[in-house]
């Protein structure tokens, strides 16, 4: 495909990585079902349903006057902004095995649909895939490591394929604290760092790539069923429910302002930093096997 360049970095590796669930999600839920197991080998099976709202990062093009008294001073120039969405229900199935110490997960989201309004022709699809691989440093906390890649369908209009690719690795944490009976609060926090590439276009500055980082954060509540199991293949179990919440942050983006022509030449290139969260219940259950 013929690389295309448009004056404007697209946000691409803000929007892409949009996706940015956390390294700890399936560490944490196996934590909380396996609290009452005690076996060193157990192969976990889930589903957390993610009720969130995101800020859609994405670029346009609008004319302005250089000098308002002046009509023949019109200028172009790129602005990143953001959609607020409204709720989506985003369901992120994950299997798990534990080895001794040693705790593998695989966890997938399916390509959600985010109303976009009229801020863009279409609206945003985006999905992903984790892989994570965690310890337990203590019955109660893991520690983990996590490769993530996803892709957003849609950051502008200026382009007819704006899709955007995310490869990127998490560090991150998961804990569970007693309350009482079978009740737990728990938290899962999460740092990572990202490469996004652009999908047949490139940044003003002629790169296609950017890097990034966010922060991912979840605290809530969880529900031991174990207790309630009889003897059987099922092992344990666990209800979560929280409120998570990711930023994801990107500095030196360029963006161009232009004076009418075609083509498009940039008069001048400017740096500018974004973020864009995505936040929201989630609701989670966790078998052991």
């Amino acid at each position: 495909m013929k690389k295309k360049t448009i004056g404007v970095a697209l946000l691409a590796a803000l929007c892409a990585n949009a996706f940015a669930q956390g390294a700890s999600n399936e560490q944490g839920s196996a934590v909380q079902a396996e609290m009452s197991v005690g076996q060193s080998v157990s192969v976990f099976a889930g589903l957390r349903l993610w009720a969130n709202k995101w800020d859609v990062p994405y670029v346009t093009r609008e004319a302005f006057l250089a000098d308002p008294t002046n009509p023949a001073s019109l200028m172009l120039r790129d602005l990143a902004t953001n959609r607020v969405t409204s709720y989506e229900i985003s369901p992120m199935p994950f299997v798990a095995v534990r080895f001794g110490d040693v705790l593998a997960s695989v966890s997938y989201l399916p390509e959600t649909e985010y109303d976009m309004g009229n801020a863009l022709s279409e609206n945003v699809k985006r999905d992903e895939l984790d892989i994570n691989v965690g310890y337990y440093v203590h019955p109660r906390l893991v520690l983990s490591l996590g490769y993530k890649q996803g892709k957003q369908s849609k950051t502008t209009d200026l382009i007819a394929d704006s899709e955007v690719k995310v490869k990127g690795l998490l560090v991150g944490a998961s804990l569970n604290a007693p309350v009482s009976g079978p009740f737990s609060l728990y938290g899962n926090f999460a740092y990572g760092l990202s490469k996004a590439e652009n999908q047949g276009f490139k940044n003003l500055n002629g790169d296609d790539e950017l890097d990034g980082s966010y922060k991912v954060a979840e605290i809530g509540v969880s529900y031991n069923l174990s207790h309630l199991l009889g003897s059987g293949v099922l092992k344990g179990a666990a209800l979560t429910f929280g409120y998570r919440s990711w930023v994801l942050s990107f500095d030196d983006f360029p963006v161009g302002t232009y004076a009418p022509s075609n083509p498009l030449v940039p008069v001048s290139i400017s740096n500018q930093d974004t973020r864009s969260t995505t936040e929201g219940f989630v609701l989670g259950a966790v078998a052991v096997f």
